[in-house]
């Protein structure tokens, strides 16, 4: 008997030792299937766009600054972008070589261009013989070598990044060096994550389409021409593992909901009330046809006050900054005191 009690005593335990292999196994195979770590971020972009907005290239202010400060005859940095195709920045004497010239821009940028004019106010002198840019520092990412010559000449290059630094490296001809004007040409309308390499990033637009970044962390998008409640979207790969973020992202103008009211009133009656929902930054135009507003001005809700009997309407049209919505419209039976006794 005592026998057979230490069997079941050794057999109880080795079924818990099993079972608690098995556990563990369990455990670790799905804790492979978890979140990335660190977990996806937040997407940065914007949440309110108009319908059509695209993210076409265009002309992007900046604020230049230089590791080398010394300027010939007072021509100093606020020529370099001042549109002034005429005069321009003049570095020396004792220009180093080389010399650093970075553009700071009010938020994150993809430049995907330049256009550079070299050389003094007086003429062809003192151009320098390369110029690199980097997105960020000098120890970032290199989009560009050039030689820039007299002329006002257009550069274009790749790139999927984003940044509000972007740097030039800078090789003097000599003791002075001479540019009159930098232009800068960049996508303004992109979304973001932060980057983990090497893992990748799978987006989904609703209300617009992807038009660059690929399966990179940061993207451009181009919106389309129905006002909605669009989305952002990206799903993060990070081996076995995926983690995702989302943006709800308003395209206005935003359609105009059904009216609410009353459909049958009697003659003459004020104050009755009409409204539609309320989106936020809209202003609303009412048109009331066999009466008259009577309040709410360009809010989302009024009073009417009724006239005659006979067949009246009430509608709206919805506008924000990038346009008016349709217009919507209620239809509305006036009657008489009799015609509702006789109802009754």
């Amino acid at each position: 008997m005592l026998l057979e009690n230490r069997l079941l005593t050794i057999r109880r335990h080795i079924a818990i030792a099993i079972f608690g292999i098995v556990s563990l196994i369990a455990c670790t195979h799905q804790n492979s299937y978890a979140q990335c770590t660190p977990p996806t971020s937040a997407i940065t972009g914007s949440d309110s766009v108009c319908i059509n907005t695209t993210s076409s290239s265009g002309l992007q202010s900046y604020t230049p600054t230089s590791n080398f400060n010394t300027f010939y005859g007072g021509y100093d940095l606020s020529y370099i972008n001042d549109g002034n195709l005429t005069d321009g920045t003049i570095w020396g004497p004792g220009t180093p070589n080389p010399y650093e010239l970075t553009m700071t821009f009010s938020s994150p940028i993809l430049i995907d261009s330049v256009r550079v004019r070299s050389g003094q106010y007086n003429g062809n002198y003192n151009k320098p013989d390369t110029m690199k840019l980097y997105r960020g520092t000098s120890g970032g990412t290199i989009l560009t070598t050039i030689n820039p010559t007299y002329t006002m000449d257009t550069y274009t290059f790749s790139n999927n990044g984003l940044n509000t630094v972007y740097t030039w490296v800078i090789t003097p001809p000599g003791a002075y060096s001479s540019i009159r004007e930098i232009e800068c040409y960049g996508k303004i309308f992109d979304y973001s994550v932060d980057n983990d390499p090497p893992n990748t990033y799978t987006w989904t637009i609703t209300g617009g389409a992807q038009t660059s970044g690929g399966n990179t962390n940061i993207i451009t998008v181009d919106w389309g021409s129905t006002g909605m409640a669009g989305e952002v979207k990206v799903v993060e790969t990070c081996g076995a593992s995926k983690d995702s973020s989302l943006l709800a992202v308003n395209i206005h103008t935003l359609p105009t909901s059904s009216i609410t009211g009353s459909t049958s009133v009697v003659e003459n009656s004020t104050g009755v009330p009409y409204s539609v929902a309320a989106n936020t930054g809209y202003n609303y135009t009412w048109i009331i046809t066999g009466g008259t507003q009577a309040g709410g001005g360009n809010s989302n809700s009024i009073t009417v006050n009724w006239g005659a009997s006979g067949t009246g309407e009430v509608s709206v049209v919805s506008n924000t900054g990038c346009g008016n919505a349709d217009t919507v419209k209620l239809n509305v039976t006036i009657t008489t005191n009799i015609d509702r006794k006789s109802v009754a």
